[in-house]
């Protein structure tokens, strides 16, 4: 283990008792005076030190149980010298028999590999939070990427694998997006992959033609590549992280409950979302893939059929065909205000509606009137795929409630398989968590302080879909939140009241000005106090819990829950930014006021983005947080303990009717 200096006994201490729970929640939040970088607590300042480093200037050659591979040389933002791996197969090629099977270990290869491409490699996918998106990427995209500073049998390092998000269809593991420069400057080996994604990743027939979560299995089979070669590159297979956001984060939480990946990772780190959130939840795949199949002209009865006709369908008019599931759009003036609802949601009681607009854009002719415009034969399933939130800008313009939702594909519960023996998920997260089945590893969950931003800012900044919104908000609202998909139909009055009371009983009319608490309400923030309880087994938790949105029985002071479920917890972390040139919001939606830091922002203060974003000039002062988020993190991977140079903490506690 890498050395550690302790000016502090007491830490020193709680590092040699900590053993398995953590439960810290990281928040990132805006001060609205000043466009610098600020912080709640005191920071001491953190210079670029030149620690240990490759220090031969030929070009790295390592051997793996797959064969050997020749590396390459970058540098860390404070001038360290690494070396980098680059494009290394994990798995097979996932193309012809293997397209939507489990993933097979890769085959040896007799060659050295060259394994310096920075080309970035990303699996078929469309991104849909993207403006004008289209199909980009390739089928044979299973690989990973390797950054290591050193490679000393004897001092191995320990291991931060990362997963990356994109609502289960886009997303990669390149360097380009995923940029190791400020992590290397710190004593770990870093690991970043891709794995499938979309109907390519998810699409299951729930039985073993298409058994489902081979994205996530992907992953598993990334970890165990980890486990059986990571030293080789100097790493300690005994201590590694896994850390992921949005989507990525959602993964971490569904490997702590998947006894597939028991023992592949011993700490865990989720931002901005877990198992338990709606986008995360599993879904219907069978009912899905029959969709699918309707989308192709394949057969839908027969899921063997239905299989091999997948199969043999262009790879990109299949992930293009995704188009049919997103690009449908409801005019105000017929919105839920006027008693009807986007299709598929006819179930509960209101009346059918004609969509707009049904815009599939497949290519080579394939589909041609590819949604119906009735009731389907499971509405409770069909809920699952048509949920009124806002889409891309063009959308938001013409005034109209889109029709997504983002990701159609996910998780889904898997029946024992009579060929593969390996089955991911068994059971609902609720009910792995309140059943304590899940690994026993230390975690990090939290959020950013304002995740709603990218789907609450384009209705702000909107003045007829404000106005719509204000005149029904006790119809739209529920909608809006996704609240059919997270509780009980007859409970959803119950809650929308709980919420709206302790959102916006302060805040009506919404108007631009009043709008802190609209994203409160769209983002995830309290995600993490229900889950805290369910994950607890000192704590008497309720079965009625919200993945999004508050609950009224989440009131309670943030800081005092902490200490009740574990005297062992740390307070939170609060960072605060600002920055224009680097936002999410701006990138995503084309928006950007000053609302705060939204879902995704923090990922800039981890990895360097050149595909998305400027790098820090030397001096900035948003580097003093990328020091100090890199230096947790790694702390927590390292060690099991989350500290920095300062334990004068602040926290970021809600109470009802405010926003902070």
């Amino acid at each position: 283990m890498a050395s550690l200096v302790l000016t502090d006994s007491s830490q020193l201490k709680a590092l040699k008792s900590y053993q398995t729970k953590l439960y810290l929640i990281y928040v990132m939040g805006v001060q609205a005076c000043t466009t610098r970088v600020v912080f709640t607590y005191v920071l001491l300042t953190i210079l670029c030190l030149r620690p240990s480093q490759a220090s031969s200037q030929d070009s790295p050659l390592v051997t793996v149980a797959q064969g050997s591979l020749i590396g390459s040389f970058m540098t860390s933002r404070c001038g360290r010298q690494f070396y980098a791996f680059q494009s290394i197969p994990y798995a097979r090629p996932p193309v012809g028999d293997l397209r939507f099977a489990p993933p097979k270990a890769a085959l040896p290869w007799t060659e050295v590999l060259n394994a310096t491409s920075d080309v970035p490699v990303m699996c078929l996918q469309k991104n849909y939070l993207l403006p004008n998106p289209s199909v980009s990427g390739v089928e044979d995209c299973l690989v990973l990427n390797v950054f290591t500073p050193e490679i000393n049998p004897s001092r191995p390092l320990d291991v931060m694998v990362y997963i990356h998000g994109g609502g289960f269809f886009s997303g990669t593991g390149a360097t380009v997006y995923n940029g190791p420069d400020y992590l290397m400057d710190k004593d770990i080996v870093l690991v970043t992959f891709n794995y499938r994604l979309g109907a390519l990743g998810f699409l299951s027939t729930g039985d073993d033609e298409a058994p489902g979560n081979l994205g996530l299995k992907d992953q598993v089979t990334a970890l165990r590549w980890v486990r059986d070669n990571i030293e080789a590159f100097g790493g300690n297979p005994n201590s590694v992280t896994i850390f992921g956001q949005s989507a990525g984060s959602s993964c971490v939480h569904y490997h702590i409950l998947s006894k597939m990946s028991a023992g592949l990772f011993h700490r865990a780190i989720s931002q901005s979302g877990t198992a338990l959130n709606v986008f995360a939840w599993p879904v219907d795949g069978l009912d899905l893939a029959r969709r699918q199949a309707r989308l192709m002209g394949c057969p839908e009865r027969n899921t063997t059929e239905l299989v091999a006709c997948l199969r043999a369908a262009d790879a990109g008019d299949l992930i293009n065909s995704g188009d049919a599931f997103h690009c449908v759009s409801l005019p105000v003036k017929a919105s839920v205000s006027e008693n009807v609802r986007p299709h598929g949601l006819e179930h509960n009681g209101i009346g059918k509606v004609e969509l707009e607009e049904v815009n599939p854009h497949l290519h080579g002719g394939r589909v041609e009137n590819h949604l119906e415009k009735t009731t389907p034969s499971s509405p409770d399933r069909d809920s699952n795929l048509h949920l009124p939130v806002l889409s891309s800008r063009a959308q938001h313009d013409k005034g109209t409630w889109s029709v997504d939702p983002l990701n159609v594909y996910g998780p889904v519960i898997e029946t024992i398989s009579l060929t593969d023996g390996e089955v991911f998920l068994t059971d609902l997260p609720f009910s792995l968590i309140k059943k304590r089945q899940f690994n026993h590893v230390p975690w990090i969950q939290g959020v950013v302080a304002n995740e709603g931003i990218i789907r609450a800012a384009p209705i702000v900044v909107n003045a007829t879909l404000l106005a719509d919104l204000n005149r029904n908000l006790s119809s739209l609202g529920p909608e809006l939140l996704q609240l059919q998909r997270s509780t009980c139909k007859d409970q959803v009055s119950s809650l929308w009241k709980n919420i709206s009371d302790f959102y916006l009983a302060r805040s009506l009319p919404i108007t631009v000005e009043r709008s802190k608490e609209l994203i409160e309400a769209r983002g995830y923030r309290s995600l993490h106090r229900s889950l805290r309880a369910l994950h607890s087994k000192d704590t008497d938790s309720r079965e009625v819990f919200l993945p999004q949105i508050l609950a009224t029985r989440l009131r309670t002071n943030m800081a005092k829950k902490l200490q009740q479920l574990d005297q062992r917890s740390f307070p939170p972390y609060e960072m605060l930014q600002r920055d224009r040139e680097r936002n999410t919001c701006e990138l995503y939606v084309h928006l950007f006021f000053f609302l705060g830091v939204s879902h995704s922002d923090d990922l800039i203060y981890l990895f360097k983005t050149p595909a998305f974003f400027p790098a820090f000039p030397e001096g900035h002062q948003d580097l003093k947080v990328v020091d100090t988020l890199v230096t947790l993190w790694t702390n927590f991977a390292k060690y099991g303990l989350v500290y920095c140079e300062s334990n004068a903490l602040d926290y970021a506690a809600t109470e009802a009717g405010h926003s902070r």
